[in-house]
């Protein structure tokens, strides 16, 4: 995916969707604390590892699959908030919790640092 694509991407648009909907304080009010924690911690944590992605290297079906979780989680909320339906907070969990599995498989760059440990291992076999 270029750069330019995946800068365009509607995933934007769905992470400032929730970033807004975390940020209501009518809606702080009435998710519990606990789960609307995990929603602020969901939220930091994809922010950050979009930050990360190495765009060339991600493919545009993962990134329409992290799109339409964060999309489902966010209307689930909503739900929530029209009825009052605990329910709708424990689907939009386990969006969430789709949504974690696919942004860990997204490519980020590893630092030098993370390859001292195959160096060490080749003087290892060396001796």
């Amino acid at each position: 995916m270029t750069p330019e694509n995946f800068k365009k991407h509607v995933i934007f648009d769905r992470l400032n969707s929730l970033k807004e909907i975390l940020s209501d304080e009518d809606i702080k009010k009435k998710i519990d604390i606990e789960k609307f924690s995990y929603f602020q911690t969901v939220s930091s944590f994809i922010n950050q590892r979009i930050k990360l992605t190495l765009s060339d290297l991600v493919q545009l079906s993962e990134v329409n699959s992290l799109s339409s979780e964060l999309h489902e989680g966010v209307n689930q909320i909503n739900s929530f908030i029209g009825n009052s339906n605990e329910g709708h907070l424990n689907n939009a969990i386990n969006n969430f919790s789709a949504a974690i599995n696919i942004i860990r498989t997204f490519p980020i760059p590893i630092s030098k640092n993370d390859l001292i440990f195959q160096e060490k291992l080749l003087i290892l076999k060396i001796l």
